[in-house]
């Protein structure tokens, strides 16, 4: 078995931020890729990686059925890590990146090896932040569509299902066209969030099954990739309280959702993501050429 994981270094300096725990943390983080793997993709399992290192090392760590078991070894000394993309096995989330991560890309024996060094704002995990399943689906929202992997033409679809009564937004951020854009609320709906009732599971784009009033509004979304590989970034912001969208959006295509600027919509989850009482969900979308 190829040896994964290589090295984490964290220097991280603590403070208060309106009564909850932040951090600034400082992350390097060496993957070896297997040999399929396209240097774009190992560059970001690299980047996740160290971000959920990062966050574990300062805020520590909860056992979740959600779990990713990943083994590795290297001289006869092996270990085994828990990883989740989401975050949802971290006591906190990375809200903000601050400057570029720096790589280093080398071929150790052959093997192509991903050294990366980050530095970013984390915050620990609000417990007064209501909770939220999430699932993402590619063409029908059967269980065996449930996936976050999509290829060039699929078509997107979410469910959501809250623990109380809330308001939700979404945002994708195209990681290749640095392009952020709205996609909940739906376009044609005059509201500022989406109101969600305790329990009840919601779908989201798709059309199929809605009356003819409710089909109106729905946007539905085909994944495209112009790459051979390209990353999308899903967030959903959920709140008890109202929570609006930000307010500077624009409709630059007519085939695409309301776009916002990237350093608005950055500046604007960070305050979101800074402030008490809102769960953010973030989920990586991977769209591959057929």
């Amino acid at each position: 078995m190829k040896r994964l994981l290589l090295l984490l270094s964290l220097i991280s300096t603590t403070l208060w931020l309106h009564g909850q725990q932040t951090a600034v943390v400082s992350a390097t983080y060496t993957y070896f890729a297997p040999e399929s793997m396209a240097v774009d993709e190992a560059k970001h399992i690299a980047l996740e990686r160290a971000k959920i290192e990062a966050i574990a090392s300062e805020f520590g760590t909860v056992v979740t059925q959600s779990n990713t078991v990943v083994l590795s070894n290297s001289n006869e000394n092996s270990e085994t890590r828990f990883y989740s993309v989401g975050g949802s096995d971290v006591k906190g989330e990375w809200i903000e990146t601050i400057g570029q991560p720096q790589y280093n890309i080398t071929y150790v024996k052959g093997i192509l090896t991903v050294t990366v060094k980050v530095k970013g704002r984390i915050k620990e995990i609000d417990s007064t932040a209501p909770e939220i399943e999430l699932k993402t689906y590619r063409n029908g929202v059967s269980q065996n569509n449930e996936t976050s992997d999509f290829l060039d033409g699929d078509d997107f679809f979410m469910t959501v299902r809250p623990s109380v009564d809330g308001y939700l937004v979404a945002y994708l951020l195209d990681e290749t066209a640095k392009k952020v854009y709205r996609i909940l609320p739906y376009q044609q709906d005059s509201a500022r969030n989406v109101k969600l009732k305790e329990g009840q599971l919601y779908t989201f784009f798709l059309s199929e099954g809605a009356d003819e009033l409710s089909r109106a509004l729905i946007d539905t979304y085909t994944m495209t990739c112009q790459e051979t590989i390209e990353f999308n970034r899903l967030y959903v912001l959920f709140s008890k309280n109202p929570i609006s969208v930000t307010s500077d959006e624009i409709k630059q295509n007519e085939e695409l959702p309301l776009e916002v600027d990237e350093k608005r919509f950055r500046d604007w989850m960070l305050r979101k993501r800074s402030g008490p009482g809102i769960k953010t969900l973030e989920q990586i979308i991977k769209i591959s050429r057929k």
